[in-house]
């Protein structure tokens, strides 16, 4: 049992610590760190009762408090997820069963501990009274989470799927009580064995949840690795004036090595991917998306994202991803700039019909590119050649058609 305390307290620390590390959070992410802290800080406490604590009445008597944490934090978890404009405060009295059971819990370590008597009286009623409020607590809360999770967006597929999961593994929890009552009848056991056996099952479910959470947060950030834009190495993501009226020469600020690294690294996380859809749902989504960005011009959002294009366009993040790396075989910042720089080059092309001199920099700026080194990038992974040439060779074209009609004419 020690071990899988152990194992418990260590998953949670490194869940603890993807939560806290990710570059991207969301506003439901508190409660999913609060819910891990509950699982570290309860698994820790029992680890350092059976390892120190000489007590028995404390080592296998007393029932951990924090149990009353863990429905009310998955239920507003879904809440939060179902309505983003709901405050987890608002219902902040669902912990006054936690608190008033902590209350009594360190009320009566400290007796024991001062006194050193058992209060074997006190004990009975406190466990008689936070087992059975704590197995209902485990029925209401992840069922009001289970309701929640299938009327949220389908944009929180994930999410939707982590709760399912948690819930069936906090199923175990109100089944225990009647194990511990009916499993030293039916085997055999003595109670030191039964109650040894089902605190063993309740810590391996906290493990078991603390691994969802690992592998949720380790597969989101996997997604965003593979989503997020190439940063320029040696130039600064500069913001321009829209009062610039002269084309300037711009430079690639990455390297051709460092690009190449990009691509490989992506290249290999997607291939480490495993395909959900069929090839013609890939094609349908794609086909949809690009309906959508061409009719909507999403890609002109400068703060467009993986997860704000798979709002809007109404697909789960995760096909989305799926049908862009694995049907379009590009990463998501490749598939949004070839729609800016086709933008770009569309309003070139105006400007050159009116014979109005462009501001390049301004023009990228309104087609959704958020920096110029971005910009640079792929204006020129896209036309084989920068900004300045790519005018050149369109002014040259233009001037020799001239010349070739006034000749003809002539």
């Amino acid at each position: 049992m020690n071990y899988i305390i152990a194992i418990g307290v260590f998953q949670s620390m490194i869940a603890l610590g993807i939560i806290r590390a990710s570059k991207q959070k969301r506003a439901a992410d508190i409660l999913l760190l609060w819910l891990t802290i509950c699982i570290f800080v309860h698994l820790s406490i029992k680890f350092l009762i059976f390892t120190v604590v000489q007590c028995e009445e404390i080592r296998h008597s007393l029932t951990t408090f924090i149990g009353f944490a863990y429905g009310p934090l998955l239920w507003m978890f879904s809440k939060k997820l179902k309505d983003d404009r709901y405050i987890p405060f608002k219902h902040w009295y669902v912990f006054i069963p936690a608190l008033l059971a902590g209350i009594s819990y360190l009320s009566i370590v400290l007796y024991i501990v001062v006194t050193n008597k058992v209060p074997h009286q006190a004990i009975a009623a406190y466990n008689n009274t936070t087992i059975w409020t704590i197995t209902i607590n485990n029925i209401i809360f992840p069922l009001a989470a289970l309701y929640n999770a299938k009327r949220i967006s389908n944009f929180w597929e994930a999410e939707r799927r982590l709760i399912y999961r948690i819930c069936a593994l906090m199923t175990i929890f109100p089944f225990l009580p009647f194990v511990n009552a009916r499993m030293g009848e039916a085997f055999s056991l003595t109670p030191d064995h039964v109650n040894i056996i089902v605190r063993s099952i309740a810590y391996a479910a906290l493990l078991g949840i603390t691994l969802l959470i690992f592998k949720y947060r380790i597969t989101l950030q996997s997604e965003l690795i593979i989503a997020d834009e190439p940063k320029a190495e040696t130039e600064p993501e500069t913001m321009y004036s829209l009062r610039q009226l002269q084309p300037a020469p711009v430079a690639i600020a990455m390297t051709a090595e460092t690009e190449a690294a990009h691509e490989i690294s992506e290249t290999a996380v997607q291939c480490e991917r495993k395909s959900i859809l069929t090839e013609t749902q890939q094609a349908n989504i794609m086909q949809k998306l690009r309906r959508q960005m061409q009719e909507k011009k999403l890609y002109k959002d400068d703060e467009l994202t993986l997860e704000k294009l798979s709002a809007s366009v109404n697909i789960s993040r995760h096909h989305l991803s799926e049908a862009l790396n694995q049907f379009e075989h590009k990463t998501f910042y490749q598939f949004v700039n070839e729609f800016r720089v086709q933008e770009i080059i569309a309003a070139l092309d105006k400007c050159r019909r009116q014979e109005i001199i462009p501001n390049i920099l301004a023009l990228a700026m309104e087609a959704g590119f958020k920096s110029k080194s971005s910009f640079n990038l792929y204006f020129k992974k896209y036309t084989g050649r920068t900004p300045t040439e790519f005018l050149k060779t369109k002014q040259q074209t233009t001037e020799s058609s001239s010349s070739f009609n006034i000749a003809f004419s002539g």
